[in-house]
C-alpha cells in the first residue's frame, strides 16, 4: 500500500508539472570546435562557432591575410566532439554577394584536430577585404560557422609581425631585457604607474616588466590579427599568468594590443596596451574581515546592493556572484568559466553580465548577453534574462532574445540601456530601437525606433530615458520635442517648449536632465549643408519635472556640453550684439552639490608595494571566514524554451567604431565617430560592412592626376568648380553653380549626385584624416570662411596637394601650414566613400 501511494505520488507530480519544469542541471558543456589560422608557422586568429548564420558585415573579430596563390590553412580543435564534413564561402564584406562556395574534400583528421589547406579561386580583388566562412558539419546534425576576413595581399610579412609581438610579449617576463625593451616604449610623465591593471607605450620599465610580481605564463599567448599591411599591423594577444602568493596561486586574465611599423631599418612600437584582471575565486582567502578581495582590475567593478545592503551581486571575468550576508554565504549564479581548467570554449569573452535587480530576499534578476559559450543557446547570439531564487539555490532562464549580428555590437547597445522595473516589464535598446518586452507573456513592443544615438541618454539608475524624436534631416529633428520616460512606470511625456524653439538633450546627472532650448533664429546654416544649433537656455530638470534650475545669459550661446560625475561643462560663444559676429569664450561649468547615496556596501582601492592599487568590496559588517557557505546554483531547464524572435529592422544606418578588438561607439554623426576612430587608432564602419574610415596604413605620397587645373569664371565660383570637379572624377556632370544658386547645399547636391556613395561631413575633424581618403584617390572638399573652396587632392611626407579654383592652380603646401590653415577656418571638410554593392 505505501509504495503503491510513493508511485501514485511520484506519476501525479510528473503529470501537473508536464510543461512547466522539467528538470534543474548544472549547465552543459561545451561541444563546438574552435577554429584557427596557421600562417607562416604560426597559429592565430581563434574563432568561436555559431551555430546559426550570422550577419557578417560587423563582424570584425580577425583579418586573415593571404598571398598571391590565395591559400588559406586553418585548424579546427575538436575536443570530444566530431566532424562530418567541411566547406568555405567567400562573400563581399557586407555578406550579401556570395563570390565562392566550395566542399573541403581533402583534410587531415587527427584525435585532438583538424587541419586543411583551401585554394580560393580567382575571383577576388587584391586590397579587398571579404568574408571568409568555413563551416563544419558536426555529427549531431549542427553545423559550426566560424567568421575571418581576409585580404589579399603581396609580401606583407605577417611572419615577422608576429613574431616580434610574440618576442616582446615573452621578454616581459625577464628584468635582464629592460634595456632591449626600452628601445620600443616611450615612457614619460604621461604614463600611469599606479597599477597593474592597465599598462601602456609610456609606463615605466619597471611596470612593463610586472613590477615585483613575477608572474609565470599559463600555456601559451593567443594572437589575433586585426589589422595588416605591408609595413604596419594591429595585434591582439590574449594569455593568462600564476601568480603565488602565501602558497597559492593566482590567476589573472591578460590582453595586450600591440600596433608596430616595420620598415627596412628596424621595427617601431606605435602604440601598446596591457589589461590585467584577477579571476575572483570563491576561497576564504579572498575574504578579510570587512572585505571581499578583488586584487588587480582594469575596469570599474560592476556591483549593485539591495536596498538595505544585506545582499551584493558583483561581476568578474564575465562571472557573477552574490554575498548574503545575513546568511553568511556566496553563490557564483552564473559563470560560462568555473573552472581553472577549463578550455579555451569556456575562457572566451564574447559576453557581458548587466545585475538589474536585487531584492531584499537574495533574488536577482540579471541579464548575460552576447555569444553564448556553452549551455542550451551555445553558439547564438542573444540577451538572456535570468532570475536567481535564493530560497530553492536556482538560476531560471526567463526570455532568450537572438540576435544575428556581431555579439560586440549587441553588447554596447545593452549596455546602453537594459533595465527592469518592479513589474518584471524589461526595457532593452538594440539596433536604434527600444523594446519593451513583457516577461511573462513573451510579448513585445516598440517604444520608439530610428533613434538618434547622439541624442538619446540613460540616466546612472537606468530608471529615465530620453531621447529625441527622430526626423527625416537634421534640421526637421532639433524641431521635434524631446520624449521622457520613466521606465518604472512606462510614463512618456514630451518635453515643454513652444512650438517655435528648438531643443536639445545634454544627458543625465544622475536622475536629473539637463537639455537646451534654442529660439528659431539662433541656428546658423552654412553651404557645406551643417547646422550648428546656439542654445540661450539650459535646463536642469528634476525626474518628478520640476525645473531645478535655468541657465543663460546675455549675448552668451551654448554650444554643446558633457557631463561627468557631479559637474556639467557647457561650451560657449559669445554674439557681438552690433557686428551679430561670434567669439569662443572659456567654458563654464555647474556643479551638482547634492550628495550622492553611496550605498551601505562600498568599491574601494587600497595600495600595497608588491601589487599596487587593488580592488576590493567594503562590506557593511565582518564576514565569519569560518562558517562562510559557498554555493553554486543548479539551472531550472523548462521544456519548449524561452525564445522570443524579434523582428529586427535590417540595414539601420550606424557608425560603428572597432578598435582593439571591441566597438568603442556607435555614432549618427560621421564625424564624431571618425573622429573617435582617429583618436583610438581604430576603424569606422557601417552595418553593412562599409568601411568609411581607418586609422591604418596609407602610401607615402599619392595624387588624384584625373583631377586637373581650373579658375572661376563670373558664373562659377570656387566651391561650384570643385563639387563639379568632384563629381566629374565619379563621371556625373552637373551644374553646380545652378543648384546652389537654387538654396541647395553641398551635402545635398553631392548626396543626390553620387549613387551608392556616403557623403560624410566631417566638420571639426583633422586635416590629417583626410589624407586616408586622398590616399584612396577621393578627392576632399575645403571649405574657407571667406566662403571659398579648396580641393585636397594629394600629399607625400612633408606636403598636401591643394587645388585652388580662385588662381586656378595646383599646388604644394607644407603640412604644418595647411594643418594651421584649416584649423583657423573651422576645419570644414567634406568628401565620400563607396559603398558595397552586389
Amino acid at each position: 500500500m505505501g509504495i503503491t501511494f510513493v508511485i501514485s505520488l511520484i506519476f501525479f507530480s510528473i503529470y501537473f508539472n508536464q510543461g512547466v519544469t522539467d528538470m534543474t542541471v548544472e549547465m552543459s558543456q561545451p561541444s563546438i570546435p574552435v577554429a584557427y589560422i596557421d600562417i607562416d608557422g604560426h597559429t592565430v586568429n581563434e574563432m568561436h562557432g555559431y551555430v546559426t548564420r550570422m550577419s557578417p558585415g560587423t563582424i570584425r573579430d580577425s583579418l586573415t591575410p593571404i598571398g598571391e596563390d590565395r591559400g588559406v590553412s586553418f585548424k579546427l580543435e575538436k575536443y570530444d566532439s566530431t566532424v562530418s564534413g567541411l566547406s568555405v564561402e567567400v562573400r563581399s564584406a557586407d555578406g550579401s554577394r556570395l563570390i565562392e562556395d566550395s566542399r573541403v574534400t581533402a583534410y587531415s583528421d587527427y584525435n585532438d584536430y583538424i587541419e586543411a589547406k583551401i585554394y580560393l579561386k580567382d575571383l577576388i580583388e587584391p586590397e579587398t577585404e571579404y568574408n571568409l566562412i568555413i563551416a563544419a558539419d558536426l555529427s549531431d546534425g549542427r553545423t559550426a560557422y566560424y567568421y575571418t576576413r581576409i585580404i589579399q595581399k603581396a609580401d606583407v610579412g605577417v611572419g615577422e609581425k608576429l613574431e616580434f609581438v610574440e618576442d616582446f610579449c615573452l621578454k616581459t617576463f625577464s628584468k635582464d631585457n629592460i634595456r632591449e625593451l626600452s628601445t620600443y616604449m616611450e615612457t614619460g610623465s604621461e604614463g600611469d604607474n599606479s597599477s597593474f591593471g592597465k599598462v601602456d607605450i609610456h609606463s615605466s620599465l619597471s611596470q612593463l616588466t610586472w613590477g615585483e610580481l613575477s608572474p609565470e605564463m599559463i600555456g601559451n599567448p593567443y594572437l589575433t590579427i586585426e589589422e595588416i599591411g605591408s609595413s604596419m599591423a594591429s595585434v591582439r594577444v590574449l594569455y593568462q599568468v600564476g601568480i603565488k602568493d602565501a602558497g597559492k596561486t593566482h590567476i589573472y586574465d591578460i590582453t595586450e594590443y600591440y600596433r608596430i611599423r616595420v620598415t627596412n631599418q628596424r621595427t617601431y612600437l606605435l602604440s601598446f596596451d596591457r589589461t590585467m584582471d584577477e579571476v575572483f575565486v570563491m576561497d576564504e582567502d579572498y575574504f578579510s574581515e570587512d572585505k571581499i578581495l578583488l586584487g588587480i582590475q582594469n575596469e570599474a567593478v560592476h556591483m549593485v546592493e539591495s536596498e538595505d545592503g544585506g545582499i551584493i551581486a558583483f561581476v568578474n571575468g564575465g562571472r557573477l556572484y552574490s554575498y548574503n550576508a545575513t546568511d553568511n554565504k556566496i553563490a557564483r549564479l552564473f559563470a560560462f568559466y568555473d573552472r581553472a581548467e577549463d578550455d579555451r570554449r569556456n575562457r572566451y569573452r564574447g559576453s557581458e553580465i548587466k545585475i538589474l535587480d536585487v531584492e531584499e530576499n537574495g533574488n536577482i534578476s540579471f541579464l548575460v548577453y552576447g555569444y553564448m559559450n556553452r549551455g542550451t543557446h551555445e553558439g547564438e547570439v542573444g540577451t538572456k534574462l535570468y532570475y536567481y531564487n535564493s530560497l530553492s539555490n536556482t538560476v531560471e532562464e526567463h526570455i532568450f532574445i537572438p540576435y544575428y549580428g556581431s555579439e560586440k555590437v549587441l553588447i554596447h547597445d545593452v549596455n546602453k540601456l537594459g533595465s527592469i522595473n518592479a513589474r518584471g516589464e524589461l526595457y532593452l535598446y538594440m539596433d536604434k530601437t527600444i523594446y519593451y518586452i513583457n516577461r511573462d507573456t513573451f510579448e513585445y513592443e516598440i517604444v520608439a525606433q530610428n533613434i538618434n544615438e547622439d541624442t538619446f541618454f540613460v540616466s546612472k539608475s537606468n530608471k529615465n530615458l530620453v531621447w529625441q524624436e527622430p526626423g527625416s534631416d537634421e534640421a526637421e529633428e532639433i524641431r521635434a520635442n524631446l520624449m521622457l520616460m520613466n521606465m518604472g512606470t512606462g510614463a512618456i511625456q514630451a518635453s515643454d517648449k513652444k512650438a517655435s524653439e528648438y531643443v536639445r538633450p545634454i544627458g543625465f546627472m544622475n536622475e536629473d536632465l539637463i537639455y537646451g532650448i534654442s529660439d528659431a533664429g539662433d541656428l546658423i546654416y552654412n553651404k557645406l549643408g551643417n547646422i550648428t544649433v546656439l542654445l540661450n537656455r539650459i535646463i536642469i530638470q528634476s525626474d518628478g519635472g520640476t525645473v531645478l534650475k535655468e541657465y543663460d545669459g546675455e549675448n552668451i550661446y551654448i554650444t554643446g556640453g558633457t557631463i561627468e560625475n557631479n559637474q556639467i561643462t557647457l561650451n560657449r560663444i559669445y554674439k557681438d550684439p552690433e557686428s551679430g559676429s561670434f567669439t569662443e569664450i572659456e567654458d563654464d561649468h555647474i556643479t551638482n552639490n547634492t550628495k550622492t547615496y553611496e550605498g551601505k556596501n562600498k568599491l574601494s582601492t587600497t595600495i600595497s608595494e608588491k601589487y599596487k592599487r587593488t580592488v576590493q568590496i567594503q562590506l557593511r559588517g565582518e564576514v565569519d571566514t569560518k562558517t562562510l557557505k559557498f554555493l553554486t546554483p543548479k539551472e531550472v531547464i523548462f521544456e519548449g524554451g524561452r525564445t522570443l524572435n524579434i523582428a529586427f529592422e535590417e540595414n539601420v544606418e550606424r557608425f560603428i567604431v572597432y578598435s582593439g578588438g571591441k566597438v568603442t561607439g556607435i555614432y549618427n554623426n560621421a564625424a564624431e565617430a571618425v573622429k573617435e576612430a582617429y583618436t583610438l587608432r581604430g576603424t569606422v564602419i557601417d552595418t553593412a560592412g562599409n568601411e568609411l574610415y581607418k586609422r591604418g596604413e596609407i602610401q607615402a605620397r599619392n595624387q588624384i592626376m584625373a583631377i586637373k587645373e581650373e579658375k572661376v569664371t563670373d558664373t562659377k565660383d570656387s566651391l561650384a568648380v570643385c563639387l563639379d570637379t568632384m563629381l566629374r572624377h565619379r563621371g556625373v556632370s552637373r551644374n553646380s553653380e545652378r543648384l546652389l544658386a537654387n538654396g541647395e547645399n553641398v551635402y545635398n547636391i553631392l548626396n543626390g549626385n553620387l549613387n551608392n556613395a556616403y557623403i560624410l561631413n566631417l566638420t571639426d575633424c583633422t586635416m590629417d584624416i583626410m589624407l586616408y581618403y586622398v590616399n584612396k584617390d577621393i578627392p576632399v572638399l575645403a571649405y574657407l570662411n571667406d566662403g571659398t573652396a579648396v580641393l585636397i587632392i594629394g600629399f607625400n611626407e612633408q606636403n598636401i596637394v591643394l587645388f585652388e579654383p580662385v588662381t586656378g592652380t595646383i599646388y604644394k603646401k607644407g603640412l604644418k601650414d595647411s594643418r594651421q590653415m584649416f584649423e583657423e577656418n573651422g576645419n570644414r571638410f567634406m568628401t565620400y566613400v563607396m559603398k558595397n554593392v552586389e
